[in-house]
C-alpha cells in the first residue's frame, strides 16, 4: 500500500518510533497511587478520590491506615487464639477507622474493588515492642490483630467494603517510625501466622503483598525468608519495594526467586514510574497522591502541617494546604501511565531516538496499542512504525506540556504499517487507538 506523509516534516526534525507486538515483556496488573485514609476530610477529599479514578485513570491504590498501635493500644484479652469482637468492634468504628472504611468505600462505588491494598503503617502496640517481641505469643497477638482489621472491613461492617490485598507490615526493615521492626526471619514466621487467621476467618481468598520494604537490597532477603511457606505463597501475587533514586535494582531476583511479578508500592514522580514499568513492574503505586498529615511523620519530628512525610522534590498531584485543595502538574503527568495503560495491558518493544524515550503496550486479543512518551527536547516529527499488530488503523495523540493540561490534539491514520505525528518541545504524550 502506498504511503503518504500528512503534512511537511521541517528538516532535522524526524525521529524514528518503532512498534512490535511480536516481543513481549510484562503484563500490567494495575498502575496508581497511594492515600493516606486520614485525609478523608469528612468526605471533602472523596471528589479528588473520583478524580484520580475518572481523570488520571488510576487502577491501583494502596490505601493506608496508621499507626498500627491503634488497633490494639492495649491487649485486649491476653489470648491471640480467641478475637474479642466487643473490643474490635469498638475500636474500628472510631473516627480514624471510619475515615478507612469511607475511603475504601469511596473508590468501591468507583468501580475499584480487586485494585485496592490496604496498608498498615507505624509502630505495632507498645506491649508488642519495637522491635517487635520475637516470643510466640506477640507473634500471634500481632496477627490476631491485623487479621482482626481485615476481618472488620471485609466480614464484620456494615455495609462491608472490599479490598484485594492485605499489606500488613509498611517498612519492617527500616526505622522506628514507618513500621513495626522486624527481621526477615519474623516478617515470614508472622505473614505464617496471619496468613492461618485469615484462613480460619474464611478469607482465604485475600491476598498479601509484601515484603514493602524500604531498602531494595532487603526485598529479596524478606522474600527469601518466607518463599517456603506455601500458605504465605498462595496470598502472594506479586513482590513489593520502595525506593526514590529511580532504582529498582534488586527487584527482578526477588521476583524470581518468588517466581512471582513485581511492583514499585512507593515511588516519587512520573519519571521513577516511567523507568520502573521499563524495567519491567507491572504495578506502580505513587507515593503519595495528596498532601496529607502521617501521625508517624509526627513522632519523627516532621510537625503537624501537610504534607509531612513528602520528600522534598516529589510534589503529590493533589495539594492542599489545611484548607484549600488544589491539582498539581503532576496529576497530569501521571494521567499518560494510567489513563490507557489498563490492566492486562502487556508491555511490547518500542525504540525511539534522540530526545525521545517510549512505552508501548498492547491489549491481548484485540486492536489496541498505546505508546507513552516523554521529549526532553525540542518539538520533533515521529515517524512511527507498527509491526505485529493488527486491526489498528489510526492513533488519537494527548499531549502535556508546561502550559497545558492533558490536550487532545488531531487524531492520527496509519497509513500502512506507518504514522506521522507532531509532538511538541519537553513533553509527556500519549499515542492510543484505546478511546
Amino acid at each position: 500500500m502506498p504511503t503518504a506523509r500528512p503534512f511537511t516534516i521541517p528538516a532535522g526534525t524526524q525521529v524514528a518510533l518503532t512498534l512490535d507486538g511480536s516481543t513481549t515483556f510484562q503484563t500490567i496488573e494495575g498502575l496508581g497511587v497511594n492515600i493516606n485514609s486520614g485525609a478523608w476530610d469528612s468526605g471533602a477529599f472523596a471528589p479528588y478520590l473520583t478524580k484520580a479514578v475518572q481523570e488520571m485513570g488510576a487502577s491501583r491504590f494502596r490505601v493506608v491506615v496508621e499507626e498500627a498501635s491503634a488497633l490494639e493500644p492495649s491487649n485486649d484479652d491476653a489470648d491471640p487464639a480467641t478475637f474479642d469482637w466487643t473490643d474490635y468492634d469498638a475500636t474500628f468504628s472510631t473516627t480514624q477507622f471510619q475515615n478507612l472504611w469511607s475511603t475504601i468505600a469511596h473508590l468501591n462505588s468507583l468501580g475499584i474493588s480487586g485494585g485496592i491494598t490496604l496498608s498498615i503503617m507505624g509502630q505495632a502496640p507498645a506491649f508488642m515492642g519495637q522491635p517487635l517481641t520475637t516470643t510466640t505469643a506477640i507473634k500471634n497477638e500481632w496477627a490476631e490483630m491485623v487479621a482482626a482489621l481485615a476481618n472488620y472491613g471485609l466480614v464484620r461492617r456494615n455495609p462491608p467494603v472490599t479490598f484485594g490485598a492485605f499489606s500488613p507490615n509498611n517498612e519492617a526493615d527500616w526505622d522506628i517510625y514507618e513500621g513495626s521492626q522486624m527481621s526477615a526471619a519474623t516478617y515470614a514466621d508472622c505473614l505464617g501466622r496471619l496468613a492461618d487467621k485469615l484462613t480460619a476467618l474464611g478469607l482465604s481468598s485475600l491476598k498479601l503483598a509484601g515484603p514493602d520494604t524500604a531498602s531494595l537490597s532487603e526485598v529479596n532477603n524478606y522474600v527469601s525468608a518466607f518463599v517456603g511457606d506455601s500458605d504465605v505463597m498462595s496470598r502472594i501475587t506479586h513482590v513489593t519495594g520502595h525506593n526514590y533514586s529511580g532504582s529498582t535494582s534488586g527487584m527482578t531476583t526477588a521476583a524470581a526467586t518468588a517466581s512471582r511479578p513485581w511492583g514499585m508500592s512507593e515511588l516519587g514522580n512520573f519519571d521513577q514510574a516511567f523507568s520502573a514499568l521499563g524495567d519491567g513492574a507491572s504495578i506502580v503505586e505513587l507515593w503519595e497522591y495528596s498532601d496529607s498529615i502521617y501521625n508517624h511523620a509526627i513522632r519523627r519530628g516532621d510537625g503537624s502541617a501537610p504534607p509531612n512525610d513528602q520528600l522534598p522534590g516529589f510534589p503529590a498531584p493533589i495539594s492542599f494546604n489545611g484548607t484549600t485543595y488544589g491539582i498539581r502538574d503532576s496529576f497530569y503527568e501521571f494521567c499518560h501511565l494510567c489513563r490507557w495503560t489498563r490492566p492486562g495491558a502487556i508491555r511490547i518493544a518500542t525504540s525511539a531516538g534522540g530526545s525521545i524515550a517510549t512505552l508501548a503496550f498492547k491489549r491481548n486479543g484485540g486492536p489496541l496499542v498505546t505508546v507513552v512518551g516523554k521529549n526532553t527536547g525540542g518539538a520533533v516529527v515521529l515517524a512511527g512504525t507498527i509491526s505485529n499488530i493488527v486491526g489498528v488503523i489510526g492513533l488519537q495523540v494527548y499531549v502535556t506540556t508546561s502550559s497545558q493540561k492533558v490536550v487532545r490534539q488531531a487524531d492520527v491514520p496509519i497509513i500502512g504499517n506507518q504514522f506521522w505525528v507532531a509532538i511538541p518541545a519537553s513533553s509527556i504524550f500519549t499515542l492510543t487507538s484505546g478511546g
